[in-house]
């Protein structure tokens, strides 16, 4: 119960800002009186309400559930060889993140030029032969 108390501190401000910032976007077809927004009224609204119940459920039953049914792994307890080879995978798959990352992070020139390229060769495999 602690960690999940814990855990709501820590990313309560980053959901209700994030609510916010979403409710903020989606209340001004509420009020609209044109076209567009006449059609877009009950997604906007279907929307909201949904941004603000995934909100109030991240904020209390998450943690709640998470406090009631995840127990925390005993010491002597013996790990599955399932769990060490999806151990090694995660270990393996940061160890590629983080190449991959210091890379980008020495040839920062050619990361800049990455959105254009990456257009360029969408176009490219995109266009007819």
């Amino acid at each position: 119960m602690p960690a999940s108390l814990e855990g709501v501190r820590e990313i309560g401000f980053t959901v209700v800002s994030i609510t916010l910032s979403l409710i903020a976007v989606f209340a001004p077809l509420l009020f609209g009186n044109n076209m567009i927004t006449k059609l877009l009224r009950e997604f906007s609204v279907t929307l909201a309400a949904a941004v603000v119940i995934s909100a109030v459920v991240s904020l209390t039953l998450t943690p709640a559930l998470c406090a009631r049914y995840l127990k925390h792994d005993e010491a002597d307890r013996k790990v599955s060889r399932w769990e060490r080879a999806l151990e090694r995978f995660d270990r393996g798959l940061l160890g590629t993140y983080e190449r991959a990352l210091n890379w980008a992070m020495r040839h920062r020139r050619v990361m800049r030029w990455q959105p254009l390229i990456l257009l360029f060769a969408t176009f490219a495999l995109a266009s007819p032969s």
